[in-house]
């Protein structure tokens, strides 16, 4: 308790992706009342994104994938941390930013894994 008096918090790192949404119930409006940035690890559901048939249906009306609209839905309220351990991964992780997802389509994700 000490440290937090002493240095700013500027930062929480926490487990959010589309099937861990938890964060989003009170962490992440606290965070930005405190101006606290959430750093999202495993934002790809330790790899469930990648075989998901409902992220991927929504993906093909912008001409992304899954993982990218598994990523872009976290963006507004965090910043995701995937793992990338080939330059491919990179390029499509990459695919995630410059876009957003409709209003509809968020609300159809937070319905599917509430």
């Amino acid at each position: 308790m000490g440290a937090a008096r002493k240095y700013e918090v500027v930062a929480d790192e926490v487990e959010y992706s589309v099937y861990r949404r938890e964060p989003e119930a009170e962490l992440i409006p606290f965070a930005r009342r405190a101006g606290v940035t959430i750093i999202a690890y495993s934002p790809l559901g330790r790899g469930q994104a990648a075989r998901d048939r409902f992220l991927a249906e929504i993906g093909r009306k912008y001409g992304k994938t899954a993982i990218q609209v598994a990523l872009n839905y976290l963006l507004p309220s965090s910043i995701p941390i995937p793992k990338a351990s080939r330059r491919e991964h990179i390029d499509e992780l990459l695919g995630a930013v410059g876009w957003a997802l409709s209003p509809e389509d968020v609300e159809a994700i937070r319905r599917r894994y509430r």
